[in-house]
């Protein structure tokens, strides 16, 4: 089973730009999140200097694609509170075994 990958939230929740290659399996929906989004670049290892070429010549695009991706961040930031608090939730309406 493929695994791999970094979490892409680390480095978009300071509005950089993110550039990953494609082993993302470890965090596929994150990344799945970030490219409806328009918030990640995924390429392969003969697509990444032409990338970056691109990137540093224009500006303005690499910092929407950061702002894009640090949106991503701060609307998945609190999940698991959120999934714990609701967790907590059902586990305090249903009636416990025995009693």
């Amino acid at each position: 089973m493929a695994k791999g990958g970094h979490n892409p939230l680390e480095p978009a929740q300071f509005a950089v730009p993110v550039v990953m290659g494609p082993s993302f399996e470890n965090f596929r929906d994150v990344v799945k999140t970030m490219r409806a989004g328009d918030a990640v670049r995924i390429v392969s290892r003969e697509m990444l200097a032409e990338t970056l070429i691109v990137m540093l010549r224009d500006a303005d695009g690499a910092r929407a694609l950061g702002e894009r991706g640090r949106a991503v961040f701060e609307a998945q930031a609190g999940a698991t509170a959120r999934t714990v608090e609701a967790l907590v939730s059902l586990l305090q309406e249903r009636p416990v075994a025995g009693q």
